[in-house]
């Protein structure tokens, strides 16, 4: 083959992998979210307040996990959600109270709202509502249930803008389309016949979408 058509040739295969590459980016930019997935850590579950006596001064840490499905037709203004919560409060500062890590458990759903209006968009405000019902045993105890909801907002940061070519083959690769650090916070409302809770509950974590 002549030299000339060897570059032609090359030419053409570094033309097909570079378009290639910038239709991917493209639609990765534009591309619609169907699901998101993140995990919170809670300094001060049920905020800060007690569920038994024997609890005492001792706060409650709390890790969560959401799964959220987001429909396609509730993205055109804003990004409407339904998911999922599973939460466990592991009470390290005195593990002597419950059996074991999973003695404070959480299952419940939620509906959040993202005000995301443009490509890009760094902060993302939100708001929600969730409801959960929460089992708890400590140790000289009967297992209790008290189901908790109340309203949530919070600030989500997008990450991919720090570093776009990263989050850009990150979606290649893996098909996380959006990163997200958030801080959110919950006004917690529950009863049962031995306890009340109500007040803020604040979370910190990460989020992707896909």
């Amino acid at each position: 083959m002549p030299y000339e058509k060897k570059i032609f040739t090359a030419f053409l295969i570094m033309s097909f992998f570079f378009l290639k590459e910038s239709f991917a980016t493209l639609s990765y930019d534009y591309k619609k979210p169907s699901f998101g997935l993140q995990f919170t850590v809670t300094p001060e579950a049920f905020a800060h307040q007690q569920l038994s006596s024997l609890q005492g001064s001792y706060s409650i840490s709390g890790f969560e996990t959401a799964f959220d499905y987001q429909p396609s037709i509730f993205q055109n203004y804003g990004i409407l959600g339904l998911g999922a919560v599973l939460g466990i409060y592991p009470f390290l500062k005195n593990s002597n109270l419950t059996h074991s890590a999973f003695s404070i458990w959480s299952w419940g759903g939620r509906i959040q709202y993202q005000a995301r209006y443009f490509h890009r968009q760094p902060l993302v405000p939100i708001l929600g509502y969730e409801a959960y019902q929460t089992i708890y045993r400590f140790t000289s105890e009967l297992y209790h249930r008290i189901l908790m909801h109340g309203p949530k907002m919070g600030l989500w940061f997008f990450l991919n803008i720090l570093d776009p070519n990263s989050a850009t083959s990150f979606y290649l690769d893996k098909r996380i389309l959006r990163t997200y650090l958030l801080l959110e916070s919950l006004y917690e409302r529950g009863n049962n016949n031995s306890v009340s809770i109500r007040g803020w509950t604040y979370k910190l974590g990460l989020r992707v979408e896909f």
